[in-house]
């Protein structure tokens, strides 16, 4: 599907948990897209002469200077590794606590994993719509039971 400027405009964001400390150059934001998760805004501010930059990055991998290379990265779907795939297949469509969350990170820069918390607010993570999907197109299924780490 491709994307428009026009779509970009319609998209919700929400401040990230990323700041971007460049000491007494800049600092910066970013913004991950709600409509459209694999993009994170990127806005950077130059304290000299207090000028504004913005860059985008798509599903964590592909760094965009403009938001028309950005909706292109968009328009094609995300690619998982053997690894990543079989990763994917260990996550469970119910909420769940990882034991690690690193190596799950890039699976939610593409989309395929939302973290959130639980009622003692311990962090956990499950399946994504756009998660099931790229399992269904692969040869990997989910996994049974994640009990263990729940």
């Amino acid at each position: 599907m491709a994307f428009t400027e026009s779509d970009f405009n319609g998209w919700k964001f929400h401040r990230d948990a990323v700041h971007f400390n460049g000491g007494k150059v800049f600092f910066g934001w970013g913004h991950r897209c709600v409509t459209q998760p694999r993009l994170l805004v990127i806005d950077k501010y130059f304290k000299k002469d207090r000028s504004t930059q913005r860059s985008y990055c798509v599903d964590g991998k592909t760094p965009c200077e403009t938001l028309e290379e950005a909706l292109a990265a968009l328009s094609i779907p995300p690619t998982l590794t053997d690894e990543e795939a079989a990763l994917l297949a260990s996550v469970s469509p119910d909420w769940y606590r990882p034991e690690e969350r690193v190596p799950l990170l890039p699976l939610a820069e593409m989309g395929f994993v939302e973290w959130g918390r639980n009622e003692e607010n311990k962090v956990t993570c499950r399946l994504t719509e756009a998660g099931r999907a790229a399992l269904a197109a692969t040869s990997h299924s989910p996994a049974d039971s994640v009990e263990d780490a729940r």
